[in-house]
């Protein structure tokens, strides 16, 4: 049985560096695959990102865009 610490590091691992491969494997597929319940987290993270990123440099983001924006927070 893996720590919760494990489980901790695959799923960050999974939603910062888009590496599924070991967090799928602690995640019960019950109608959803894992690979898409990570995917709901990642694009949640990736959300709140770009928030804040809008939130924080107003300025800078009205002058780069918002798919610039996106694009870093994705990045």
């Amino acid at each position: 049985m893996p720590s919760l610490r494990e489980i901790q590091h695959a799923i960050r691992r999974s939603i910062v560096l888009r590496e599924d491969s070991a967090a799928a494997g602690f995640i019960v597929d019950d109608g959803l695959a894992p690979e898409q319940r990570l995917s709901v987290y990642r694009n949640t993270f990736v959300s709140s990102l770009n928030t804040a990123l809008r939130l924080s440099f107003p300025a800078t983001y009205r002058l780069l865009g918002a798919e610039f924006c996106e694009g870093a927070a994705q990045s």
